[in-house]
C-alpha cells in the first residue's frame, strides 16, 4: 500500500512525498529491500548522496543487484569517495558486463586525484570497452579522452575531446557541460590529463534513474 503510493509519487516526480510513502513502507516491514532501494532513488534526484548512500546501502544488505551497486556507486563518486566507488563497479562487473560500471572505472582510473587510484591503461580499456558494448556519446567518448590523456597520449586525447564537444554540442547540451568539456579539451591541448577536481564530476549517472 505505502510503497505503490510512493512509486505514484515517484512517477509524477513529487519527491516530498515518495520519500514520505516509503518511509512508511520502511516502518511497516523494515526487512523489505524494496522501499530503501526507491528512497535510496529519490535522494539521487535530490543530490542527496549522504541519504542516498544509507538508504541503498540497506537494500543491498539483502538485495544485490546491478542497478543497486550502480546507484550507490554513482553516490560515492559524486562525493569523491573514490574507493568505495570503485568496489561498486567492480561489483556490478562480477554481475554483467555494464557499460556504466566501465565508463565510470574508467573515469576513476584516468582522473582520479589520488594517484593510487590511477590506472591509465586499464582506463583505456575500460573506455573502450563501455565503448564497444554501448557505443559512442558524450560521456564515453569524454571519458576515452581522459583516459588517453592519463597515459600520455595526447593527440588521441584531443582528437577524442573535440568528437565529445562537437556531439554535445549537436545533441544540445547546457553551457555549465559544454564548458567544462571545452576545460578538458585545454587541458589536454596543454599536454596536461584531466584532474577530478569537486566541480567536474558530471551526472551522467543520475540518469540511469
Amino acid at each position: 500500500q505505502y510503497s505503490n503510493a510512493g512509486d505514484k509519487a515517484y512517477q509524477r516526480g513529487d519527491w516530498s512525498q515518495a520519500i514520505k510513502s516509503y518511509s512508511q513502507a520502511i516502518e511497516k516491514r523494515p526487512g523489505w529491500h524494496y522501499p530503501y532501494m526507491m528512497r535510496g532513488k529519490v535522494y539521487l534526484k535530490q543530490e542527496k548522496y549522504d541519504q542516498a548512500i544509507e538508504d541503498l546501502s540497506k537494500a543491498l544488505e539483502t538485495h544485490q543487484t546491478i542497478e543497486l551497486f550502480l546507484g550507490r556507486g554513482g553516490a560515492y563518486l559524486q562525493q569523491k569517495q573514490y574507493e568505495p566507488a570503485i568496489r561498486d563497479y567492480n561489483a556490478v562487473l562480477k554481475i554483467g558486463h555494464v557499460h556504466e560500471a566501465y565508463r565510470n572505472l574508467a573515469w576513476i582510473k584516468s582522473t582520479c586525484p589520488k594517484s593510487f587510484c590511477r590506472d591509465g591503461k586499464r582506463a583505456v580499456e575500460f573506455a573502450k570497452k563501455a565503448i564497444a558494448l554501448a557505443g559512442k556519446n558524450t560521456a564515453r567518448l569524454d571519458t576515452l579522452a581522459a583516459a588517453y590523456a592519463a597515459t600520455g597520449q595526447f593527440e588521441e586525447a584531443i582528437s577524442t575531446q573535440q568528437e565529445a564537444l562537437f556531439m554535445a554540442k549537436d545533441e544540445g547540451y547546457p553551457e555549465t557541460e559544454i564548458n567544462e568539456l571545452e576545460e578538458h579539451l585545454q587541458s589536454y591541448q596543454n599536454r596536461q590529463p584531466w584532474r577530478d577536481e569537486p566541480k567536474s564530476v558530471l551526472n551522467f549517472f543520475k540518469k540511469l534513474f
